[in-house]
């Protein structure tokens, strides 16, 4: 099941899944009428499925995992797991506790994983998650700091954009220093900040934290006065 759902709307899988046992399987039984009409399951009837079927919600949030550590990169899983997720999230709001509970940990192995779609997927669904509900502030700095710490480089630009969405609901400033220190000096991240000055969301989320960042390093040590510098030199 783990190679063919990922095809679940292709002729492909309604043939392979005729092949399967699935009647007395807790996981995968509500497939069962699927199998008897030959009918192809849609994205939105497995999103519904997950949010009944807390077996089946925990067997597709682990489905990147399974691939990440075998060293393969297999895009239509990754387009799969994120789109599904996604469509879940949004599906029933708020979303039980108990899948927010399984799907965390996936999360936080996507944000460090060197595997780029699996980053961006994980990015994706943390930012419909945090428009959804509202996340303990200690897993929300949890993830964060992976975020930054983690971040591949060519995927700066995604790691600010939603290091601000999940900021937007909180009310607390960030604690993670010196990560914040590392966000700061990549080369793109006022201009990614600037680049949502028209959008909805409040910059100075992450300005703030910034800008006082800024004004407690630049007297007291190099660290302080390279980000400075950072910062003047900016076109």
């Amino acid at each position: 099941m783990q190679c063919i759902l990922p095809y679940h709307e292709t002729k492909v899988f309604v043939k392979l899944l005729s092949l399967l046992k699935i009647k007395t399987n807790k996981t995968f039984a509500f497939l069962e009428q699927c199998q008897a009409h030959r009918i192809a399951p849609t994205r939105s009837f497995l999103s519904s499925a997950m949010l009944k079927n807390r077996k089946f919600f925990a067997f597709v949030a682990k489905l990147p995992g399974a691939y990440t550590s075998t060293q393969s990169s297999f895009k239509s899983l990754y387009s799969f797991f994120s789109a599904t997720m996604v469509q879940t999230i949004l599906k029933e709001s708020p979303i039980p506790q108990t899948l927010i509970a399984d799907l965390i940990p996936v999360l936080t192995e996507g944000i460090s994983s060197k595997e780029s779609e699996f980053q961006i997927s994980s990015y994706m669904i943390l930012g419909t998650l945090v428009t959804q509900v509202t996340l303990r502030h200690d897993i929300i700095e949890d993830l964060e700091k992976r975020i930054i710490s983690n971040v591949l480089p060519h995927l700066h630009r995604n790691a600010i954009f939603i290091l601000l969405v999940t900021r937007q609901n909180s009310t607390s400033e960030p604690v993670f220093p010196q990560e914040f220190i590392t966000m700061a000096s990549w080369n793109d991240f006022i201009p990614t900040l600037l680049a949502f000055v028209n959008e909805q969301y409040d910059l100075s989320k992450l300005m703030v934290p910034y800008l006082d960042l800024l004004a407690k390093k630049c007297t007291r040590d190099w660290c302080g006065e390279a980000l400075r510098c950072h910062l003047i030199n900016r076109p």
